[in-house]
């Protein structure tokens, strides 16, 4: 069996792997509270179960089509800007049921930072830059 390695996107319900598209993949942020936000927008709350966060950036990417075009620095979508937010998943809550799951996308019910245990300066920022992207 011819075992494929590489990139694949961490997203709950995405098929995208770098072997079979030409999207551009992206680490998880190495800070932990920017990678929880992550987890929680890609609908991998498992990830924070994770003993270390910190390891998330090394093992775990999303892909391109996972983050709205303001969030790019170039019109390749290959680069983040610093404070990017994924915001684009597939989700089945308020899309229609007949719409397939492989990127179809909705916009996810904006996280609770408040329920975070994140510093209050960081969940001002963050929701600043969730509301108004």
């Amino acid at each position: 069996m011819n075992k494929r390695g590489g990139h694949v996107c961490a997203a709950k319900n995405c098929k995208n792997k770098h072997y079979n598209c030409s999207k551009s993949f992206f680490r998880f942020p190495i800070d932990p509270v920017r990678a929880r936000i992550w987890a929680i927008s890609s609908h991998r709350e498992d990830l924070l179960e994770m003993e270390n966060i910190d390891g998330i950036n090394k093992t775990y990417r999303l892909c391109s089509d996972h983050f709205d075009s303001k969030m790019f620095t170039n019109k390749f979508r290959n680069r983040l800007n610093y404070n990017a937010i994924p915001t684009i998943f597939p989700s089945l809550e308020g899309c229609s049921k007949d719409l397939p799951l492989d990127h179809t996308y909705c916009r996810p019910k904006l996280v609770n930072l408040e329920d975070e245990e994140v510093p209050p300066k960081k969940i001002h920022v963050l929701a600043d830059i969730l509301l108004n992207p």
